[in-house]
């Protein structure tokens, strides 16, 4: 098998890896993101859940 090794080609398939890189940092981001939004969610959830259930243990 050959390798294509002209500047040109070498230059072009970095410039796609480093643009694969960055979506693929981006989709991280935006997953990481998603995450912390479900996360503060749910943690509004069970403090409203808190808040209606009578206390059984004043202590806390």
């Amino acid at each position: 098998m050959e390798m294509d090794t002209s500047i040109g080609n070498i230059e072009r398939s970095y410039k796609e890896m480093k643009t694969l890189q960055e979506i693929d940092r981006n989709r991280r981001n935006a997953i990481l993101k998603q995450s912390e939004d479900v996360l503060f969610r749910l943690d509004g959830l069970i403090d409203m859940i808190h808040s209606h259930l009578p206390n059984k243990n004043p202590s806390r």
